[in-house]
């Protein structure tokens, strides 16, 4: 995960400028559920919003960093998520699963959910279905005690103290200080407390360690960051192609590109131990040949 910068009155101007009432609208319905004290709504209007998500995450999902089709071709592919479900949340994990590898209280089930939240942009993010669908549907782990309806965000936060990191705008944690990657596989930064705990979670939530298209597409980002690096620091190469090749390995950590925290750890790692760099490029060279090899073998 990495953290969007977001000032939140420029992406309020921004909804007005391309949809005039969708925030006058989003009220009205607000008032409603606030009424009902549930989510009942048989049409949504969050959907419009989608495409101002998707180019503020540069159509990466907010939690796994995979990107995903654009505006270009298609919306399919992307989830407006809402982070704290607008109804009916469950435990998690399920009493009869065995997802956890810990022992943390994650929360009491809330049969309402958060129904006042359904219509806040401070509440979106743009997710893979994967991520949202598979992994996190209507669960929203937490260590404190459920807030009261129609509790502002910031609230919230204090009361709940939500293991889920939202990285859009600043009001959460940087996800740069809770996950860092050991190669292909994502770790705790903290060794103990709070924050290990948030890593420990999210990592499990989503299962960001085990799921192959996750790996195989951070192989893939430190195969490629691995060739840049070393041609940067080719002094048999010219001094424009060293440049391109820096220029490259830059933007391959930039917000915008896939799995760029996991490219940000292996050039840190790069960066103080130049063979332990070489020896995980060479195990992801090794992994992605693996998968070559298995996708032409019938």
């Amino acid at each position: 995960m990495i953290r969007y910068p977001v000032d939140w009155n420029k992406l309020e101007a921004m909804v007005k400028a391309r949809l005039p009432t969708w925030l006058n609208r989003a009220k009205i319905r607000t008032r409603t559920l606030v009424v009902s004290k549930s989510y009942a709504e048989k049409s949504s209007i969050w959907s419009e919003v989608k495409p101002i998500f998707m180019q503020l995450q540069a159509n990466k999902c907010v939690f796994c960093e995979r990107r995903l089709e654009g505006l270009d071709a298609t919306t399919i592919e992307h989830d407006l998520e809402h982070f704290r479900p607008k109804s009916d949340v469950g435990i998690w994990p399920p009493r009869d699963g065995n997802l956890s590898p810990y022992v943390l209280f994650t929360g009491a089930a809330a049969p309402a959910g958060y129904y006042w939240l359904a219509y806040e942009l401070q509440n979106y993010a743009v997710s893979c279905k994967t991520c949202n669908t598979t992994y996190k549907d209507s669960a929203f782990p937490i260590s404190g005690k459920r807030g009261a309806p129609t509790a502002s965000i910031t609230q919230l936060n204090i009361q709940e103290s939500p293991y889920l990191c939202y990285p859009l705008g600043d009001a959460d944690e940087d996800p740069r200080n809770i996950i860092t990657f050991n190669g292909l596989v994502p770790v705790p930064i903290a060794p103990t407390g709070r924050l290990n705990a948030r890593a420990r979670v999210i990592i499990d939530f989503f299962n960001l360690a085990g799921r192959e298209e996750l790996r195989i597409g951070r192989a893939e980002t430190i195969s490629q960051l691995a060739k840049h690096l070393a041609e940067q620091a080719d002094s048999g190469l010219t001094e424009g192609k060293r440049r391109r090749a820096a220029d490259r390995a830059e933007a391959m950590q930039l917000p915008g590109s896939p799995h760029s925290r996991c490219a940000e750890a292996f050039a840190e790692l790069w960066d103080r131990d130049l063979a332990g760099a070489h020896a995980i490029a060479d195990a992801c060279e090794d992994y992605l040949e693996s998968i070559r090899r298995r996708s032409v073998i019938p």
